[in-house]
């Protein structure tokens, strides 16, 4: 069983294959979800082939806008998104 290694130093952020922060926690949630989706399509009988299909773009297509966010973004853009967002444009008196 090949081992993958976590790196993580004193003061740095959780990283694992190029995905650091919130990134990596989004992607390890939506991996789970998806799993489930595709078990629960399989359990209601939708044939075989739709469902890997299914399971194949939606899996190559949501780590690959998970990887796209952590480039754009970095391991902590997230929360200065968010925050931008609910910052006020205009400060009145």
């Amino acid at each position: 069983m090949r081992k993958f290694e976590i790196n993580r130093g004193a003061n740095a952020s959780l990283e694992f294959k190029g995905l650091k922060g919130q990134h990596l926690l989004y992607c390890a949630i939506f991996i789970i979800v998806d799993f489930l989706s595709i078990l629960i399509i399989y359990i209601i009988g939708i044939p075989i082939i739709l469902w890997i299909i299914y399971s194949l773009t939606s899996m190559i297509g949501g780590i690959a806008y998970f990887i796209y966010r952590n480039k754009k973004y970095g391991s902590k853009g997230l929360i200065d998104v968010k925050m931008r967002e609910l910052s006020p444009t205009i400060i009145e008196k």
